[in-house]
């Protein structure tokens, strides 16, 4: 059991006065080292996202003795400039064997992409559990299944997952288009729904089954969707593989984890990076497609795949959408039990607890 302190919720954001947004890691941490003295009162200190600033509360005093969990999500020189690229993979390897710090992940994606970018890195892959959805949801662990995904009923409500975040306007139109035409014209049982901003966790216990066209290489998303038994309908490798090479001329703010740019101390070619830029066809597209297997989407064993939006309402409406929901708690619950193991030996040494 672990408590928070505290009713204030304290939120530092150390890259704002920056011009253009650069600034230099002496400056973040030093920004940091300025926040409020009861951070420092921690008994644990929690980090995330972008990892430049786990790098650099790692490297203030205050917080030397102090333990430290680091979870890893992205490119480790995410935005990083390349002077300091180098600097933040060494620190990151130190954090990942001192004694008074943890690195994990969730993502085996980035636990791939990560031993590429510094071969000696081992960070260990866990379950993301999603135990906080399941207490916001009010439902107990036990014996828990997925109220959309076990009715019965044909006319449900199906989830598409940021299809604005995925595509440019121009092709959402068609897409949506193409849907509501099916719908209406054939008198398809399923509604499509979306979420144009942020919504209530409860929302996705109404929903029978999401569909999802990734706009990433690994995604938090569908970390929390499996862990909750929302079936998960994907496009096939067939047509992300092809997808993602399109994006990366197309849509440079997807599929961002490969730019060569964040891998500046290594030589790109093509086991360390993918250099978008080096030409078209089937020379980028052979160096994509080994990423892709590397992912969530193509190791997750419960992931319906379609093949073509017409694919996708066939299987929508004759999947046993119940029974996949069933398999992927099932899947997911020694996975659980293996994170919760290692969260409670590793913290309990961390702080002292016998």
């Amino acid at each position: 059991n672990i408590s928070v302190s505290g009713t204030e919720r304290h939120v530092y954001t150390v890259f704002d006065e920056a011009e253009d947004g650069a600034m230099s890691f002496e400056t973040v941490v030093e920004r940091l080292g300025r926040a409020d003295p009861a951070v420092w009162g921690a008994d644990i200190v929690v980090c995330g996202y972008p990892l430049t600033v786990c790098a650099a509360l790692d490297a203030l005093d205050q917080l030397a003795e102090k333990p430290l969990v680091a979870a890893t999500s992205g490119v480790p020189t995410e935005y990083v400039e390349p002077s300091a690229q180098h600097r933040i993979l060494t620190r990151l390897q130190r954090m990942s064997t001192a004694a008074n710090r943890i690195v994990v992940t969730f993502s085996r994606f980035d636990h791939h992409h990560h031993a590429k970018l510094v071969p000696t890195l081992d960070v260990p892959v866990l379950a993301y559990t999603a135990g906080y959805l399941l207490a916001q949801l009010g439902v107990e662990e036990e014996g828990y299944e997925h109220p959309g995904a076990a009715a019965k009923e044909r006319d449900g409500t199906v989830l598409l997952t940021r299809l604005h975040a995925t595509f440019p306007v121009d092709t959402v139109v068609p897409i949506w288009t193409i849907l509501r035409h099916m719908v209406d014209t054939f008198q398809y049982p399923k509604k499509f729904t979306w979420f144009p901003a942020f919504f209530a966790y409860a929302e996705l216990l109404k929903v029978q089954a999401a569909v999802m066209w990734p706009w990433n290489y690994e995604i938090i998303t569908v970390l929390e969707y499996y862990a909750i038994g929302l079936p998960i309908f994907i496009p096939s490798r067939k047509w992300m593989q092809p997808f993602v090479h399109y994006a990366n001329w197309c849509m440079p703010w997807r599929y961002i984890n490969l730019l060569p740019e964040w891998a500046a101390q290594h030589a790109c070619d093509g086991s360390v990076c993918v250099d978008i830029h080096a030409g078209k066809g089937n020379h980028s597209l052979d160096q994509l497609a080994p990423w892709w297997d590397t992912t969530d989407f193509a190791l997750m064993e419960h992931l319906v795949e379609f093949e073509s939006l017409g694919d996708l309402f066939v299987l929508l409406d004759s999947v046993d959408l119940g029974a996949v929901s069933r398999a992927m708690r099932r899947d997911a619950a020694p996975a659980v039990e293996a994170t919760s193991r290692f969260f409670r030996e590793r913290l309990l040494k961390l702080l002292g607890v016998h």
